[in-house]
């Protein structure tokens, strides 16, 4: 299980620093996910390919089949990265890390140190870097760049190697610094206008909320005094009509249905301007201000939430299931965590209708330390997510599919606004879990 948020203790130095290491990994392999199969077979294939074409039809000065076969085997497990286990999963991230720093940066140069800097291997470097800027961010093509280079040329150095020629390094030198600061420009400004992006659908979600905000709740109170004086004008149509009066007709079906459209009408704007606030608070309209946390019973969270919450139909209202017998309270805010709930219930019954079975059940765990919060997708299939460590992160802004608005972000927000932390797991064909772990009130006021 992966956790995300801060803890409650104060972490050490060193686990920060691990922490924020295992971001800059985890960012550049959430950069290539969707594209990792393809650039797998790349290279587990050109790998050993490009042994033969080097050593016998264009033979070179040096070449290694067992370096090569090292870069392909490495490359080989990602072509089946959606079947490994999740403590596997855990560590993709610094596997493939590893495999881009010895596959390009280092191999390439390596060998164009052993081919004593041929018009080939010259030319195979400089496409390795330019391979590098569109796989990888621009502080880990800076950072793996360097590493690699300086690896390559100390096992040369530490395995006797010498060129002919010393003052090639500086004529190569100018090439590999223009393509540096090139592709670091290149990067840097991807990431901007991604950014951008993100900037951009959260503005447009905030002024869309605020627009519907106001006609929904017109729609509303317009409901709500139809509904107070529409049963009074249905009885009197009928006393007309039982007293013979020249009134029009109106089948009694259509009266029914008068009867009961304006409950609906009420319950669907009440429901559409549930997604709206979701869409707004998402999207940064709402902040959380700890000046209005207090101590909030988090089974009031959940009954309030699934009030609130918009099913489909009485179908999808029943596939949620709910333990609340282990009540516990946070500090917090409580319409936050509504929000949050509601966030959560939206993602998991969306990835519940894709795989078209399972229940989501929501469970209340009362603990010594800290209470949880979990919510399960049993029998559910495929996981949700497999790149659990960007589920929450404003990173996978774009790439959301749960229709609350940019991806999850304010969930971790709000969580991590009450001191909490944030974990998920999941066991392929058993079930999905999105743990809260929270402190208790005492311990969380202590912490501020």
């Amino acid at each position: 299980m992966e956790l995300t948020g801060p803890n409650i203790a104060s972490p050490r130095s060193k686990d920060v620093a691990r922490s924020q290491l295992m971001q800059i990994v985890g960012r550049s392999y959430h950069l290539v996910e969707r594209n990792l199969i393809a650039i797998s077979v790349c290279g587990a294939v050109g790998m050993p390919l490009y042994y033969f074409i080097w050593h016998d039809i264009f033979p070179q000065p040096y070449e290694n089949l067992t370096m090569r076969l090292i870069g392909a085997g490495m490359c080989l497990p990602f072509l089946l990265k959606d079947f490994w286990s999740e403590k596997l999963q855990k560590f993709a991230p610094i596997f493939w890390y590893a495999t881009v720093l010895y596959v390009l940066p280092f191999f390439f140069t390596f060998m164009t140190l052993k081919n004593d800097f041929s018009a080939v291997w010259l030319a195979s470097f400089i496409a390795a870097l330019l391979l590098l800027v569109f796989l990888v961010d621009w502080l880990n093509l800076i950072f793996l760049s360097m590493l690699g280079m300086l690896l390559a040329w100390t096992v040369f150095a530490a395995t006797g190697g010498a060129v002919s020629d010393p003052s090639v390094y500086l004529q190569l030198m100018p090439i590999v610094i223009f393509v540096l600061i090139v592709g670091t420009i290149f990067s840097y400004r991807s990431e901007m206008l991604k950014q951008e992006r993100l900037d951009a659908m959260r503005t447009a979600g905030r002024n869309l909320s605020h627009e519907l905000r106001s006609p929904l709740l017109g729609i509303r109170t317009s409901a709500m005094s139809l509904a107070q004086y529409l049963p009074l004008l249905l009885q009197t149509y009928e006393l007309a009509e039982e007293g013979g009066l020249p009134v029009g007709e109106i089948p009694p079906a259509h009266r029914s249905a008068l009867r009961h459209s304006l409950v609906r009408l009420q319950e669907e704007t009440v429901h559409a301007n549930t997604v709206v606030e979701m869409l707004l608070r998402n999207s940064g309209g709402v902040p959380i201000d700890p000046a209005e946390f207090n101590v909030v019973s988090m089974a009031e969270c959940v009954k309030r939430a699934l009030k609130r919450y918009p099913f489909k139909s009485e179908k999808e209202r029943k596939l949620v299931k709910v333990q609340l017998t282990s009540d516990f309270t946070f500090y917090g805010s409580e319409s936050a965590m509504i929000y949050v709930i509601l966030s959560l219930l939206k993602t998991l019954l969306i990835s519940r209708d894709k795989q078209g079975k399972g229940e989501v059940l929501l469970e209340l765990t009362k603990m010594s330390q800290q209470n949880q919060l979990r919510f399960l997708i049993i029998g559910g299939g495929k996981p949700i997510n497999r790149n659990y460590s960007h589920f929450f992160d404003g990173s996978s802004v774009l790439d959301s599919e749960s229709g609350t608005g940019p991806a999850l972000e304010f969930v971790r927000r709000a969580v991590e606004a009450f001191s909490g932390a944030l974990a998920i797991e999941a066991v392929r064909g058993e079930h999905t879990e999105i743990v809260i772990s929270l402190p208790s009130p005492v311990a969380s006021m202590a912490a501020e």
